[in-house]
């Protein structure tokens, strides 16, 4: 792969690594055979810049241990074409609905720019690819990531889940993957973990962005860092090609009332052309922010729109999806949510989306797949 290698995979400090069994890394399981296959693992990793999952975990009250699953990178789920499906992403307790969005948008557009980003060592260890776009050409950068998956140590309670705005997300217990959720599992029993991977590699990567580092507070590490991070970021790490952020609608009709500029409007003409020309494209909702303190200052029709979409719980604001299809005769866009595939999803004219969403990215990814 062409790039800057950050974390070179070399066979003597993989050697090196298991010779230290003190940094064994917890297990969960009740099988001597699994429990030690899992220590295994754990110990030829030790050592290795894992990022950290302890300041997420924190916040969660609970701590973090390794589920003693076996796991590939893409495993074909039944009823899927491909190994490769947004059906396989899932978001968990972290902020990254923007990056989760990003995986989906792609794996539903152009499935090998994932499938050519992740190189499996065949040792418990993955080389993910991103592209850096900070200096205007973009830059191939590989980042070395684990097969091991968080998981919660504590159930939280209910009442946590509402405070920290978790509703919705499916880690909730004791052993349930706290991050990117699990895909498809193979008939052998391996557990696709694609999305973790890619997961792991952003946090490396932000972890390097000069854009970052001015809004990362202190106390952001590791999973923690990935509540920093915007759609069209998420878009355009995964491509060689520079994606766009762009206004519906209503965040343009609010930028003008507040005297601001923005990024430009997309209409249905230009994006009716991205999408067939293969784009992948995220859509942010409104922030909290917008919907109140600036309600006054929108139109009554984004103002019944708001009401429509988010006081009655179809929108959840400050929350990135993704348009999965799109009907160019009706112009009708189906929009999913990354929290799961579990939920149903939203079906809407593009006339109501510009000004139920906020903003829209985009990226070209070659031929629609």
């Amino acid at each position: 792969m062409a790039g800057t290698k950050v974390r070179p995979n070399h066979e003597a400090e993989l050697q090196a690594e298991v010779e230290s069994p003190e940094q064994v890394a917890p297990v969960v399981g009740n099988s001597a055979q699994a429990s030690m296959a899992a220590q295994v693992r754990a110990t030829r990793m030790a050592g290795r810049e894992e990022p950290s999952t302890e300041e997420a975990l924190e916040v969660l009250e609970t701590e973090a241990e390794y589920l003693d699953k076996d796991t590939t990178a893409f495993v074909k789920g039944d009823g899927d074409s491909r190994a490769i499906h947004s059906n396989d992403v899932a978001q968990g307790l972290t902020g990254d609905c923007w990056w989760m969005a990003s995986l989906a948008a792609i794996a539903d557009t152009n499935f090998k720019l994932i499938e050519d980003a992740v190189e499996d060592h065949g040792n418990g260890t993955y080389t993910v690819t991103l592209y850096d776009h900070e200096r205007g050409e973009p830059t191939p950068k590989e980042y070395l990531v684990t097969e091991l998956v968080p998981v919660l140590k504590k159930d939280i309670p209910d009442d946590k889940m509402d405070e920290l705005g978790l509703i919705g997300k499916q880690a909730t217990d004791a052993g349930d993957w706290a991050f990117a959720q699990p895909g498809d599992v193979s008939d052998g029993a391996l557990v696709e973990i694609w999305p973790l991977l890619f997961e792991k590699a952003m946090i490396q990567h932000l972890e390097q962005s000069r854009w970052t580092q001015q809004l990362r507070a202190e106390n952001e590490d590791g999973f923690a860092l990935m509540n920093v991070g915007q759609m069209v970021m998420g878009l355009q790490s995964l491509s060689d090609e520079s994606g766009q952020m762009r206004s519906t609608t209503g965040r343009a009709e609010l930028a003008e009332a507040r005297g601001m500029r923005g990024p430009s409007e997309l209409g249905w003409d230009e994006f009716s052309e991205m999408w067939s020309a293969g784009f992948a494209v995220t859509v942010g909702t409104w922030g909290g922010w917008d919907l109140h303190q600036h309600k006054d200052k929108l139109s009554p029709e984004t103002q019944e729109a708001l009401q429509s979409f988010y006081e009655d719980g179809n929108l959840t604001s400050d929350h990135a999806y993704w348009i999965s299809e799109v009907d160019l005769g009706s112009q009708m866009l189906t929009i999913k949510n990354p929290w799961g595939s579990h939920l149903e999803p939203l079906v809407m004219p593009w006339e109501d989306f510009q000004w139920a969403f906020h903003t829209i990215s985009v990226v070209p990814t070659g031929d629609r797949r």
